[in-house]
Order: structure tokens, then sequence, then C-alpha cells
């Protein structure tokens, strides 16, 4: 009934499921909807849902599924024509660059998505600016994260009108304003998040809220009441299910711990932040509190470089292993694009880089060498 009649619902009805925190319901329902928009030919269907897919993602921790859905949503964009399904995706390329440390292609991808955004006038671009803003603050642009998330005229904030980014912007504005060393203005932008999140009532608004007032209380030197706040936050995030959000506040508490001479404490917040975001392949932000930690004198083993969330032990990506599957079960290119509604020319482009990546030149000789290094021992 839905594909005959409707199929778009599921993308309101994932949406709101974000918005209300529940991201399990959302993402169990968006799969439901990609797989009718798929069977149908909804092709541009496809490219939302899969966006909102990844928002339920991040939130959840799910950094492997996240990057898995990078991928398919910017297939899917790649086969249609419209410059706003390739914003989307590209949105999304941003948001799992920046999540696994791959700091130039988060910008790459986040100028690209606002590049393409620029000929769109709906809500969902601005998303597009809060991502490359994202980027940028954490590639050490605080001025530049800063001037694309206010107007230019008054300095106001300039943020998208979603109920889950609204705050995460303002904090956004708060790191880059306390960079900056912009104490009084960062305040003044707290004040703000603390009244949205008030407003909103969710459990993530009042965290991203709380660990900006930490981060301001950190830069004021009062570390006690910042441990505190930031230990609220972590609370808040938690009631939400959302572990990085709460690993995130788990390493300002950390170092805040830290710096007010509880080193041993410190150290346990750390590193149990630390191992919650390398679970959810949040390279960027496990970097943050494994950074602290050495600062502390503990020993914290570097993650091979390359060695990105979504990638398997012999380097294939979770959609190029799902490729080499049905190459191995004796698929041709053609009935591998049916099944995994691709087009024949993104199944041959996926065929060129396994081959590559297992150094053969043949189908027989991919299927030989994946299986060999399947098998073998780490």
């Amino acid at each position: 009934e839905i594909a005959a009649h409707d199929p778009g619902i599921g993308l309101w009805l994932g949406w709101a499921e974000v918005c209300a925190e529940r991201f399990g319901d959302s993402t169990r329902h968006l799969e439901r909807a990609i797989a009718i928009s798929r069977s149908i030919g909804q092709r541009h269907l496809t490219v939302g849902l899969l966006a909102v897919q990844a928002q339920a993602l991040v939130f959840q921790g799910d950094g492997e599924g996240l990057a898995s859905v990078a991928e398919a949503v910017t297939e899917a964009a790649l086969l249609t024509t419209s410059d706003l399904y390739r914003s989307w995706a590209s949105t999304v390329r941003c948001q799992a660059s920046v999540w696994n440390g791959d700091l130039l292609a988060a910008l790459q991808f986040g100028e690209r998505a606002l590049s393409a955004a620029s000929t769109s006038t709906t809500p969902q671009t601005d998303l597009a600016r809060v991502q490359l803003a994202s980027a940028l603050l954490e590639s050490g642009e605080a001025r530049r994260c800063r001037d694309l998330l206010t107007f230019p005229d008054d300095g106001e904030p300039n943020l998208p009108p979603f109920p889950l980014f609204e705050v995460f912007g303002l904090e956004l504005l708060v790191r880059s304003e306390l960079a900056l060393g912009k104490l009084d203005r960062a305040a003044d932008l707290i004040e703000r998040a603390v009244g949205t999140s008030q407003r909103l009532g969710g459990h993530l608004p009042d965290a991203q809220a709380r660990r900006a007032q930490a981060l301001l209380l950190f830069a004021r030197g009062d570390f006690k009441v910042s441990a505190k706040e930031a230990a609220a936050s972590e609370e808040s995030a938690a009631e939400a299910q959302s572990p990085v959000e709460a690993a995130r506040s788990g390493v300002v508490r950390g170092t805040a711990l830290a710096a007010g001479g509880d080193r041993e404490a410190a150290a346990g917040v750390l590193e149990a932040a630390n191992a919650r975001l390398l679970d959810c392949g949040a390279l960027r932000f496990a970097d943050e509190a494994a950074q602290q930690l050495r600062k502390l004198g503990r020993d914290v083993p570097r993650h091979p470089k390359g060695a990105r969330q979504g990638e398997s032990r012999l380097g294939l990506t979770e959609r190029e292993s799902e490729v080499m599957e049905r190459i191995g079960s004796g698929r041709t290119n053609r009935e591998i694009a049916a099944e995994l509604y691709l087009s024949v020319r993104t199944i041959d482009r996926h065929v060129s880089r396994i081959f590559g990546k297992l150094g053969v030149s043949s189908r027989a000789a991919a299927v030989s060498a994946y299986e060999r290094q399947s098998t073998a021992k780490p």
C-alpha cells in the first residue's frame, strides 16, 4: 500500500522519529522504506531516505553503518540529475569523513555540498553549511566556521530550522568563539543554547548546551564546575542513547578533571571515552581523548593510518565486500547491479577498485585472493 500510494511517508516518519530521539525506530522504518523505494525505482526518495538514515546512525553511534550509507547515498545521488540530491549526498560524506578523521575529505565534500546547495533554497540545504562549519572547526578554522554560521551584517546566528541542529550549531559557534578568545560572546551564545534546549525539551539539545557550558567554564579556569557540567551532559546524552555524544562529553569531563589535579579519575574517564569512540568508529573524537591521555603519561596506541571505519581487514569497504561476495557466487556485474539496486557502471567501478586492492586482474583471481585472505589468521 505504501509503494502504491505514498512511498515518501517513510521519509517523514523516519525524520520525525530522529527529532523525537527514537533512533532505533527511525532506522527500522527507514530501512523498510529504502527497500520499497528501490524496488519501485524511486531514486529521488532513496537519496532522501538515506540522508535521514545517516542522521539516525550518527546519533546511535553506528560509524560502520554511517560509512556504508554515505557511500550508498552518493551512488544513489549520482544516478539523478539533481544538484539538491548531490548536495545531500556530499553533506553526508562530509559528516562521515569528520567522524573517521579524514578532515581533508570532509572539507572537500563540505565545499561540494555547499556549492551544489547554492542552486536550491530548501531548508535542508542549510545542513550543508552546518556540516562544513563542523569540518572547518575540527580543522582549526574557527573564524571560517563562525562566518558560515552567522549573518554577515550583524553577526547573529544563522542556523538551520531543525530541532536537532539548532543547539548543535550554537555549540559550534561557542567553540569557535572560545578558540578566538571571545569568552563573553561565547557566554551569550550559551545562554541562547540553554534557552533553545529548554524550548525543544530533548535530551540531546540539553547535552550539547551543557557541554558548551562546560567548555566555557574550563576556559575560565573553573575546572571543578566544568567537570560537573560535563558529567550532566554525559547523563543527558546517555538518556538519549547516543554513545558518541556521551563519550565526547566524557572527554571534556576528563580534561577538566586533569586540569583540576585529579589525574587518576581523569585517566579513567578518558580511557572509557576513548574506548567507546573507537568502538563507534568516531576516530576523530577518539583522537582527542587519546591526546589528553598522552598528556597524562598514558600509552595509547595510534589507530593505523588509513584504517577508516567501513573498511574490512582486506581493505574493502562494506559495499565492496558485498560486491565481492556476489562475484564469488558467480554473478555477473549486471546481476549484481540488479540485486543491489545500483547501476552497472557503479558495479564496474567497484569491481575495478576491488581488483586494485587485491592486486589481481581477473574475477577468478579475485575470488581466490579474497577467500585466501579472508581465512588467513590475523
